[in-house]
């Protein structure tokens, strides 16, 4: 905590001090972005492209407001230096930490990367598996029965949703781990509820299924891998590691929610993406995007009952040049967030960034 009038303690990433904390409360707005934007340009370069562009392109988006909540940057029991440290709107990387739980509690599934600590390395005797845990979540939360580990290991940045983080030497791979914190309204806590874990990868399996016997689908719709993950019982105690899918080094991939912001140049970051992929046709490009959406939550609803509850927020745009005889492509990224019943007997599923990718027609491309 801070006295009144007192700016928060400058931190330290990437070996350089950036007092982001004083450009956040006591510089004007924009110059927090300046000092975010310059960070962004040394790490990721003026033009990036692959997996690594989402993570640029959701810094941008974490600079703008969201459209319908006006408190949406407001993260409860999150406050002051802790902010600069962990939220995506100033573009940090940290290290996780890591807990180990009773093998008899540990709840897995899938296949963990080569780079996972083992309990060896975590010092952490056999009858405990390590459990990756945001650091938010480890100084602030209670985790019964897990002990902790003073080792940190696996470097990372966060995505626009916060409690996902992307693994900063193989950003293809992101995790997401609760946190003891509510956006949106204080009932919208962002700790993991087992049950969704579960949810999450029977419905992905089931999209791509479904997508796969339709025509104007098939081939045009992206599944990343949701397999991996685990928890011990406990809302703060999981976590879901998701994998994208390969391929994508080529294009960019673009948060819907940062569409408007503003790009290195000064200008909406939708404007130089109609002129590279659209021949700076901005309704083109839009139109692209919306016919391809629209027949994919059409088809959905009408046809299996299944709503997608999805919005800018947790929806990205792949662009990728050469992918068709005529030009350009693109895709929309999502991940099962809840699945739920509706008033009318339908199913409703909430997602949240990276489960299917959609290619989207160019100007003049067959439809």
């Amino acid at each position: 905590m801070t006295g009144a009038g007192t700016a928060p303690t400058a931190v330290t990433a990437g070996g350089e001090v950036l007092d982001l904390a004083y450009h956040r409360w006591w510089a004007p707005p924009d110059a927090t972005e300046r000092v975010v934007l310059a960070r962004l340009a040394d790490r990721y370069g003026t033009s990036p492209a692959g997996i690594t562009a989402s993570l640029y392109y959701d810094v941008l988006a974490a600079h703008l407001d969201h459209p319908v909540y006006p408190t949406s940057r407001c993260r409860h029991g999150v406050v002051g230096a802790d902010l600069v440290r962990y939220a995506p709107e100033f573009a940090p990387e940290f290290e996780l930490r890591w807990v180990g739980v009773p093998r008899e509690r540990a709840v897995r599934q899938g296949h963990l990367p080569a780079w996972w600590p083992t309990s060896t390395e975590l010092g952490l005797p056999d009858a405990f598996v390590p459990f990756p845990v945001h650091p938010l979540t480890w100084h602030a939360v209670e985790l019964p029965g897990a002990v902790p580990v003073e080792t940190t290991a696996a470097r990372v940045t966060p995505t626009l949703s916060m409690r996902t983080v992307a693994l900063v030497d193989h950003p293809g791979v992101h995790l997401k781990l609760p946190l003891p914190t509510s956006t949106l309204g204080a009932r919208n806590r962002r700790s993991i509820q087992p049950g969704t874990l579960t949810d999450g990868e029977v419905v992905q399996r089931l999209l791509a299924r479904l997508v796969r016997g339709e025509p104007a689908l098939a081939g045009r719709v992206l599944f990343a891998d949701e397999a991996t993950w685990g928890h011990a019982g406990h809302e703060h105690l999981g976590y879901l590691l998701r994998r994208y899918p390969s391929g994508l080094e080529g294009g960019r991939i673009v948060t819907v929610a940062a569409l408007l912001a503003e790009d290195l140049d000064g200008r909406p970051l939708i404007l130089s993406l109609a002129e590279e992929y659209f021949g700076g046709d901005v309704v083109a490009l839009f139109e692209a995007y919306l016919r391809l959406l629209f027949r994919l939550h059409v088809t959905l609803w009408l046809r299996y009952g299944i709503a997608l509850e999805s919005h800018q927020q947790n929806t990205s745009l792949v662009l990728e040049p050469g992918r068709a005889l005529v030009a350009n492509a693109g895709v929309t990224l999502y991940s099962v967030e809840s699945v739920k019943p509706g008033l009318a007997g339908e199913t409703i599923v909430a997602v949240d960034g990276g489960m299917q990718g959609l290619r989207l027609r160019a100007p003049g491309e067959p439809r």
